[in-house]
């Protein structure tokens, strides 16, 4: 029973005797219950929950921009306190824009104070309602994403027109003719889908501006490119009233003719792809994730240490041929932060911290010593993150951005368009790496070349900031000494003692003999049957050794048809084996398949700062 608890803060109301909820159940308080009978409880409304049961009416109004919120008993002690908002992790859509905010797992908060009231306060544990103006006095259905956005090309050159297309992710047909689509949260009736249209199960979709753009929509909208948008679908009544939200996509700044596709198909975020796909599967063929060159190489997100402060780190690293200039290139999600004008080398590293290097001199040398051998002259900071300035431990995304050149618009703000570079959603469990959650390690990507939001790309391993040596990471110069190689810049890296065919530094990253020809350790291609949408077919493939130890190190594999132009091959087959000796074995494919070919060529490419 509810009798006689109360709102005090917020709003003002005490729920009156006999105030029942069931187990399971739900009661809602409402601002006005005149107008809310006639939207949700009215048969006639087109948003009727059915029957709600309505505790009563409270006092006062809801801030639209966030406050706190506080239950008491009847002896005026604090059940519940917690503050609500409108920005930062907190749904934006719940902003005036359709739907409510609700709890996207209620049966996971906990059931004692004080971790409820945090629970409730933290806007990652809320969704906004896929029902339009949500669903009072019951369970929300959740996101709906039958039909999804599933690839969009936004930044085109004549004659080439920006396009989206839909993608029927359920088992049966269903009939989109009067759904709205937009760009744009405070007018969702842009663009209404004929009617007639039906969309098979599993069948795709696309409209380009020729129907959204040019005249002959209700509103004409066009996607922005340079800046970033949002494109929205809803369903609709008969009537054309929305009824709710089937599928919601946000892009930023797209390079010319780059499209961006769910990766996977239909569930995936958006990633900008090598080729253009509409009207077929994105993974169609050779279609890969678009990968840097320049990527983001470690994450160090949750260190033993207790607080975290300042022993976290992002590690970004050249792994193209080619000088980067770093000038307008930034970080963000997680963590945002802004590079300097300066260059990075092919091979070379940064390390991003949430501290500054050269005036926080204690934070500094105590990042030094937790890290031996870290050069301070790769160190760059402050960057500005979550709570505490720290790294999310639970998990988040850090996005790598490129300038593009720069935009000027009409009457605006000269700007530059930030192309992603590599993304990286990391998290704390399966099927990411559970090692680095506070164990000591940190989160190693395992191949350049695949792109950074694969979980199976990456292993936790032992922390090696800025690609030197610490904590029992193994450098190639601490290796070739220890071999009888001799010391100096580069330790004989490009030397072949034995005449194998093989280099030291490339033994060094096989954990091979530099002394003796073990060819067991060498990269083996072979010609592997490997099933790609649906179709097995057979593809040439490399397997080769990576060391564990040696972070630093950047394997990318590359295919060529003439042995002069070489391209990357980004596609892994299968999970890393574990060799039992502190190395993995790692395969990855070619694009296309041995049919598409001639001739095809393999190699496997090792840099090192």
């Amino acid at each position: 029973t509810l009798d006689g608890l109360r709102f005090t803060d917020g709003i003002s109301f005490t729920f009156p005797v006999n105030s029942v909820l069931e187990p399971g159940g739900h009661i809602v308080v409402v601002g006005d219950q005149t107008v809310f009978a006639d939207r949700y409880s009215d048969l006639s409304s087109p948003w009727q929950s059915g029957v709600v049961k309505v505790a009563g009416s409270f006092t006062g109004s809801l801030s639209n921009g966030g406050e706190n919120l506080r239950l008491e008993d009847s002896a005026g002690s604090t059940l519940l306190e917690f503050a609500f908002g409108d920005s930062g992790s907190w749904p934006g859509r719940a902003d005036g824009a359709g739907s409510s905010a609700e709890l996207a797992a209620p049966g996971s908060a906990p059931t004692s104070q004080p971790a409820l009231d945090t629970f409730l306060a933290d806007g990652n544990h809320w969704r906004p309602s896929s029902e339009y103006f949500g669903s009072p006095g019951r369970d929300g259905a959740g996101p709906d994403n039958r039909v999804v956005f599933n690839e969009v090309l936004t930044r085109t050159t004549a004659p080439e027109i920006d396009r989206f297309e839909l993608y029927n992710r359920s088992a049966t047909l269903i009939d989109l003719g009067g759904w709205f689509i937009s760009d744009d949260r405070s007018d969702y009736r842009k663009f209404r889908i004929p009617v007639g249209t039906d969309l098979a199960a599993g069948a795709f979709l696309t409209y380009d501006e020729d129907d959204f753009n040019s005249g002959s929509s209700l509103v004409d909208f066009g996607l922005d490119g340079a800046g970033g948008d949002d494109l929205y679908l809803l369903e609709t009544d008969g009537f054309g009233n929305l009824l709710g939200f089937v599928d919601r996509v946000e892009f930023g700044a797209a390079a010319t003719d780059e499209s961006f596709g769910r990766w996977p198909d239909g569930t995936g975020p958006l990633y900008p792809m090598q080729s253009q796909t509409f009207g077929q599967a994105n993974q169609t063929g050779s279609n890969e994730v678009r990968v840097g060159p320049v990527i983001i190489s470690e994450i160090m997100y949750n260190p033993t240490a207790a607080p975290d402060d300042g022993l976290e780190y992002i590690e970004i690293c050249n792994a193209g041929s080619s000088v980067e200039a770093l000038a307008n290139w930034r970080l963000r999600g997680e963590a945002d932060f802004d590079f300097a004008d300066e260059s990075l080398p092919p091979g070379g590293v940064l390390l991003v911290v949430g501290f500054d290097p050269i005036a926080d001199t204690a934070t500094r040398n105590e990042f030094l010593s937790a890290y031996p051998g870290t050069n301070l002259s790769l160190l760059r900071g402050p960057w500005s993150a979550g709570s505490g300035n720290r790294l999310d431990n639970g998990g988040a995304p850090i996005r790598l951005q490129r300038p593009d050149a720069l935009e000027t618009p009409v009457g605006g703000t000269p700007f530059f368009p930030a192309l992603t570079e590599d993304t990286v959603n990391y998290d704390d469990g399966p099927p990411w790496p559970i090692g680095a959650d506070g164990a000591g390690q940190s989160l190693n990507r395992l191949d350049g070349s695949i792109y950074g939001d694969d979980p199976t790309n990456w292993t936790a391993g032992t922390p090696s900031p800025g690609s030197h040596p610490g904590g029992g990471a193994t450098s190639y110069s601490s290796w070739a000494a220890a071999n009888g190689l001799g010391v100096g810049p580069d330790g004989q890296a490009l030397a072949d003692f034995e005449f194998d065919g093989v280099t030291n530094l490339i033994e060094f990253a096989l954990d091979s003999d530099p002394g003796l020809a073990d060819p067991e350790k060498l990269p083996s291609p072979k010609t592997q049957l490997v099933e790609v949408d649906g179709s097995a077919e057979d593809y040439l493939t490399l397997t080769y050794r990576k060391r564990r130890d040696a972070p630093q190190l950047i394997y990318v594999v590359e295919v060529s048809s003439d042995l002069i132009q070489w391209t990357q091959a980004t596609s892994m087959v299968g999970s890393p084996t574990d060799n039992g000796d502190g190395t993995d074995s790692v395969t990855i494919r070619d694009h296309q398949p041995i049919s598409a070919h001639s001739r095809r060529a393999i190699r496997l490419k090792v840099t090192s700062p």
